[in-house]
């Protein structure tokens, strides 16, 4: 279903629709749980080449960095390139955040919403100080 999706997304919208990248991603998630990760890493790369060209803090150009670290990282591939892409990710967010004229309840949510590039970030720094360490 999830590559019917996409297929009709690629057929009624331009290929570099923000849409396009979301059915992507959902389809490289869904590949991830099945243990195809080589193929849902393709996936994302290809959404992300497709929100790259959004301004840096447009939430799905953040995302887009955030969710290929993440799978780079959970799989402990290259965890130098997934540093920078939740470096890219951060810097993105917190240009998000400095639009926001108080830190009100929005804000605070928003940049909940963003927590995990974080920790990502803290886990990632991990694996490149301590190869050694357990992956996770």
């Amino acid at each position: 279903m999830h590559r019917k999706a996409l297929a009709v997304r690629q057929k009624t919208l331009p290929p570099t629709h923000p849409l396009v990248a979301a059915a992507m991603v959902t389809l490289a998630r869904n590949l991830e749980s099945q243990g195809r990760t080589a193929d849902a890493e393709a996936l994302m790369r290809q959404a992300r080449a497709i929100v790259e060209g959004l301004p840096p803090s447009h939430p799905n150009r953040i995302a887009g960095s955030w969710t290929l670290a993440a799978l780079l990282r959970k799989h402990a591939r290259s965890p130098a390139e997934a540093r920078s892409l939740y470096r890219r990710a951060e810097a993105g967010a917190m240009e998000r955040m400095r639009s926001f004229a108080a830190f009100d309840a929005t804000a605070q949510a928003e940049l909940r919403k963003y927590a995990p590039i974080f920790a990502g970030q803290v886990s990632v720094a991990w694996q490149l100080s301590n190869p050694a360490a357990p992956k996770r």
